[in-house]
């Protein structure tokens, strides 16, 4: 959390409101973001997983477009599972499904499992939301 553009990046990710994935509660953004916290910034598709699959580089792998705010119980619960293993433990209503994923800014193609894909279309909503941003002030 230490670079600017990682900060910025934050407080884009706060933007959405984001929901838990597992419980599609509110997340507190407070507790998310408190200092003792920091380690808490979740990989959407994650590290464990992705090393094991000896095809991307550590930069591929945390590039901000592959992180996004979660709780501390909801990122325990999900672990090193790919999207499409996690999604059993998210609700079982499509639409609140479809409502955490817009609070966090991420493609519904997710549970793919295909990463470069899923880099590419959360890249698009990100830059939407921060050209949103950028011109409405």
């Amino acid at each position: 959390m230490g670079t600017v553009a990682t900060k910025t990046f934050i407080l884009l990710l706060a933007q959405g409101k984001p929901l838990n994935f597992v419980q599609g509660t509110n997340i507190s953004l407070e507790k998310v973001l408190s200092i003792g916290n920091r380690k808490e910034f979740h990989h959407i598709f994650p590290k464990d997983y992705l090393e094991c699959l000896h095809k991307y580089h550590d930069n591929q792998i945390n590039c901000l477009a592959n992180f996004t705010l979660l709780s501390r119980s909801d990122n325990n619960k999900i672990r090193n599972k790919p999207p499409s293993k996690y999604r059993s433990q998210m609700p079982t209503d499509d639409k609140v499904v479809h409502q955490i994923l817009t609070s966090h800014f991420c493609p519904s193609d997710v549970f793919t499992d295909s990463y470069d894909d899923f880099l590419s279309s959360r890249a698009y909503l990100l830059l939407n939301k921060a050209e949103e941003l950028i011109t409405s002030s």
